[in-house]
This record gives C-alpha cells, sequence and structure tokens, in this order.
C-alpha cells in the first residue's frame, strides 16, 4: 500500500475537481455516447433532442447528475486512499469554486465564439444554466457527503 502524502487543499481539490469534474463524466460520456453508437441509437437521440428538446434536456441532466455523484465517490475514495488532508472544508470550496470557474468560462465562450451549427440561443442558455446549476448542486452535495 502506497504510504499517504500530505498536499495542499488547492492540491487536493485540484485532483477532485480533475478526476470527478473532468475525467470520469468525460469517460463515462464517451461510453455512452458508444453504446448509442453501437445499439444505431444515435439517430434517435438526435431526434429527441429535435423533436422533443426539453425532455431530452431533462434525462441528458439526470443522466449526468447520477455520472456526477458517482463521480465524486469515485474521487473522494482516491484522495480518501493517497493523501493527508487537515481541511476538507477548504477542499470542498476551492474544488467547488473550480468547478464554476470553468465551467462558467465555457459558457461566456458560447458567445464569444458561437458555432454556426448550433447558436447559442436564449432558451439553450437558459437550459445550460439550468443544468449547470443542478451539476453544481449534486456536485457540492455529493463532495460534502463523501469528502471526509
Amino acid at each position: 500500500m502506497k504510504e499517504k502524502k500530505q498536499r495542499s487543499n488547492w492540491y487536493v481539490a485540484s485532483v477532485h475537481y480533475a478526476t470527478a469534474g473532468i475525467f470520469w463524466p468525460w469517460i463515462i460520456g464517451i461510453l455512452i455516447s458508444f453504446g448509442f453508437m453501437a445499439m444505431g441509437m444515435e439517430v434517435v437521440v438526435n431526434l429527441a433532442f429535435e423533436q422533443y428538446p426539453l425532455i431530452a434536456a431533462l434525462i441528458s441532466t439526470a443522466i449526468f447528475a447520477g455520472v456526477t455523484y458517482v463521480a465524486v465517490i469515485a474521487s473522494a475514495r482516491f484522495i480518501q486512499k493517497r493523501y493527508i488532508v487537515e481541511d476538507m472544508d477548504a477542499v470542498l470550496k476551492i474544488s467547488l469554486i473550480y468547478f464554476v470557474g470553468v465551467t462558467a468560462f465555457f459558457i461566456s465562450t458560447s458567445f464569444w465564439f458561437p458555432d454556426p451549427e448550433y447558436p447559442m440561443t436564449a432558451i439553450n442558455w437558459v437550459a445550460t444554466v439550468i443544468d449547470s446549476l443542478v451539476l453544481f448542486g449534486v456536485f457540492y452535495w455529493a463532495s460534502k457527503k463523501y469528502l471526509r
């Protein structure tokens, strides 16, 4: 078993955010996408987003909220095995700042560099903000529960 290392709060927070906020959601998102493609369902998913955008957005948000929850659990276990942390509340706050800051940056870039095929309309922007708020809540709540 590896010896636990003492690390600063910002370092552990960056590991937590990178693991729970980027790595696992990205990997699981790719696996879900490949699963839909393997079943020939990408057309059905695209049609659902065109015909029933609200329902499709709610399902997508629910899936990624679940992914975020599981990713936080995995990240918390990883951190507890590897690092000695004196102030987990500070780690939680810093990782949430990372999460909010990076998400806000990417949402704002959709206005600066719009995609002509998928323009950021007011409805898309509101849906993106609501989705982000749900994910912030899940990330915070799960982190508060599992980061000890």
